[in-house]
């Protein structure tokens, strides 16, 4: 994995599973990086802090048409995945995933691999044992949507990642969400590309937090096949499958054309979009993936604390008040819960 495409936070995320599993190497199998890069991070932290982890300038040395190794991997397994596509349908998808690499890059890192004609990358996936066609699902979904009521919080959860625009400073800039199909209760956080790290971030830094303050449980959690989820390898691991099996949560893995198992996502990317997002058409040329975050925290606060659900079971009332009816009245409610309410002037109940 490109050292570039770490922030600061998930760096941290990398230094936090290696202390809380105790092991280094685990830990830099797993996250895709060398010791070295994980110890010079560590030190880094160990003397400023999260400080330590941002990046520091220095100078890049010019190297024309230089593919990371990374990057070239994906490269080959798309190739291989469609033989038939070529450069420009590969630099498509690859663009889709926010790397910005041209169609004669793309052709060098074929030629180099002896995989720049269809007939070459037909042929190859003919004669390997692994194949390269999409993951078959081995267990059927038998999570009944019709019945989600009689459910609970956290019982099922949607997750997906929307292409939101392009900054001229930033670049694309991406948006990971997720939506509790009980509550309506979501999650949402900013990232320039689409890779599988922040995919967990998001699930370390808002929703393992969330989930714990509030006593609640994720028991099943579903995405679609796009590569930050899941792996097109018949036989392979995801990093994500991985992390979700660690804590006990069932991940399904659906085709996004099966629309019936991402409602709830759908309407809430609707609702963002309508009323967060499209006052963000004129974006600022100083804008920052920080800025854009810290204003989107402010919506996800008015969306799970004071905008009422406008339709279903639950209309009338906020995604907290719906996970707060399944509570005791006198569970002690996180500091955060306060915080929100006298910030607003006003009491949840």
């Amino acid at each position: 994995m490109n050292m570039d495409k770490f922030t600061p936070e998930n760096r941290y995320l990398v230094i936090k599973y290696a202390l809380e599993t105790n092991n280094v190497s685990k830990a830099c199998k797993f996250f895709g990086i060398s010791r070295t890069s994980y110890y010079k991070w560590y030190n880094r932290y160990q003397k400023m802090g999260i400080e330590g982890l941002e990046d520091i300038p220095r100078s890049k040395p010019k190297m024309p048409n230089k593919v990371p190794k990374y990057i070239e991997k994906i490269i080959i397994r798309l190739a291989l995945k469609s033989p038939k596509d070529g450069p420009k349908r590969i630099c498509y998808e690859l663009q889709d995933m926010g790397i910005d690499v041209g169609e004669t890059g793309i052709y060098n890192v074929l030629k180099r691999n002896d995989l720049n004609t269809a007939s070459k990358r037909m042929d190859y996936t003919n004669r390997s044992e692994i194949k390269f066609n999409k993951k078959k699902r081995t267990d059927k979904i038998n999570i009944d949507f019709s019945n989600i009521y009689n459910t609970y919080p956290g019982y099922v959860i949607q997750q997906g990642t929307t292409y939101i625009g392009k900054i001229e400073t930033l670049g694309k800039i991406y948006q990971i969400a997720s939506v509790d199909c009980y509550s309506n209760y979501a999650f949402a956080k900013i990232y320039p590309n689409k890779e599988s790290i922040n995919v967990i971030n998001l699930m370390e830094t808002k929703m393992l937090p969330t989930v714990e303050a509030l006593d609640l449980k994720i028991s099943n959690l579903i995405t679609n096949n796009a590569l930050e989820y899941s792996t097109n390898w018949d036989k392979a691991q995801h990093k994500y499958d991985t992390f979700l099996t660690n804590k006990n949560i069932k991940h399904w893995t659906i085709p996004s054309k099966e629309t019936q198992y991402f409602e709830f996502l759908h309407d809430f990317n609707s609702i963002i979009h309508e009323e967060f997002y499209i006052n963000l058409i004129k974006w600022e040329k100083n804008y920052s993936i920080k800025k854009i975050q810290s204003e989107l925290n402010e919506f996800m606060r008015y969306y799970n604390f004071k905008r009422p659900i406008n339709k279903g079971f639950n209309k009338g009332r906020t995604p907290i008040e719906v996970i707060m009816s399944t509570k005791d009245k006198d569970f002690p409610l996180p500091l955060w819960f306060y915080v929100d309410s006298i910030k607003d002037g006003d009491k949840m109940w």
